[in-house]
């Protein structure tokens, strides 16, 4: 045998013992047409997962705190990054939404918001990502043809966590957690696009300025705490929960809340419409009697699911784990429910006949997982 036919046998030999048969050529496997997207504030990362075998298919990195995301096209996911953990408020805010193409399972690139500080809910329309400033009492408008900011609101409001958008634009809800301008406790902002608006004035003569339309908030006290937000197909209604467990519905055109139900879910944080608008579940963060350092896994994470149009239950379970974070799947007829302190996702399927829940089989995404949805392409 020649001396190179002898140092390509080594090699060949050397190559299969590091490599077994297959591995060198092994690929990631292709993202589903249809994919269950997941966070995890701990790990920073976006799983991509089959909802059909709950297998975690990839994971991309993301930036420091990701909590909440958002994909308007089924491959291009934006996640946004709030920060404020550990070690200081203001000092530890972040300004960074991700954006991450799933089917190619990298990230394309981090958008920088300052001087935003802390954005947190994201809303996408138009080929626009609107999102909640809420270090910096504001909301916000990426162009994503621009590839910058481009419209931004001041609020005055605190804690301004989630944000949805009419499809015209001419309609933003928000949630603000905690007490400010308008409101001594939790509550809702509807912001409309309307000339029916104060009169701008010239400071000479007073005289009116035409402006034509412009942006009038109007906020509505609700209670200490109301955070999850969740609205009705054709945008006439708002739904949100506070930490006493009433539910409150809100006539989004109004600008009134036009009912409140007891649920008595006490710590309810997240809240979302499933089987296409049939039911609303709404779930708690706390356990039994209110507090969140239960020791008994059986009751924590109280489930109930409402009827949306006779504002009746249909459903009222514990799921064993404190949900922070809630999606529906109006397909295969179940919530994901991510328990963040467990660090677990637990399925609960719907009935959607009936509404009526059953606790299914849990997720694991990676620790604290958090918002969660779903991409189709």
């Amino acid at each position: 045998m020649s001396r190179n036919l002898k140092l390509a046998a080594i090699a060949a030999l050397i190559t299969h013992a590091a490599y077994p048969a297959g591995a060198a050529e092994t690929q990631p496997a292709p993202t589903p047409a249809r994919s269950l997207l997941a966070l995890s504030k701990k790990d920073a990362t976006l799983s991509i997962v089959d909802p059909k075998t709950l297998k975690v298919i990839a994971k991309v990195p993301t930036g420091a705190d990701p909590h909440e995301l958002v994909s308007p096209d089924g491959v291009t996911v934006y996640v946004s990054n709030y920060g404020g953990g550990p070690g200081g408020y203001p000092e530890t805010l972040l300004s960074q939404i991700d954006i991450i193409d799933i089917r190619q399972q990298k990230v394309l690139a981090n958008f920088d918001t300052r001087p935003l500080l802390g954005p947190h809910g994201l809303s996408w329309v138009n080929g626009k990502l609107y999102f909640t400033a809420q270090a910096s009492k504001a909301i916000a408008r990426y162009n994503s043809e621009l590839k910058k900011v481009d419209w931004l609101l001041g609020t005055g409001m605190t804690f301004t966590h989630f944000i949805k958008v009419s499809p015209d634009e001419k309609t933003i809800v928000t949630t603000n957690v905690d007490p400010g301008p308008g409101s001594d406790t939790g509550s809702m902002s509807i912001f409309a696009l309307t000339a029916d608006h104060a009169a701008h004035l010239l400071p000479v003569n007073l005289k009116p300025r035409d402006t034509g339309d412009d942006w009038v908030q109007k906020v509505i006290p609700l209670g200490a705490g109301v955070e999850g937000l969740d609205v009705s197909a054709d945008f006439a209604e708002a739904w949100t929960a506070d930490l006493e467990g009433n539910i409150h519905i809100v006539d989004i055109k109004k600008g009134v809340e036009s009912a409140t139900l007891a649920s008595g879910v006490k710590g309810a944080h997240r809240l979302a419409f499933a089987e296409h608008g049939k039911y609303v579940a709404v779930v708690s963060i706390f356990e039994n009697d209110g507090t969140p350092d239960n020791d008994q896994p059986e009751e924590l994470g109280r489930l109930q699911v409402w009827d949306a149009a006779s504002r009746k239950v249909v459903g009222d379970i514990r799921i064993g784990c404190q949900g922070a974070g809630m999606l529906a799947d109006d397909i295969d007829h179940r919530l994901f429910v991510s328990c963040t302190p467990q660090n677990i996702v637990r399925v609960v399927n719907i009935d959607p006949a009936s509404g009526i829940p059953t606790v299914g089989p849990d997720l694991y995404v990676g620790d604290r997982p958090d918002a969660l949805t779903f991409a189709e392409h």
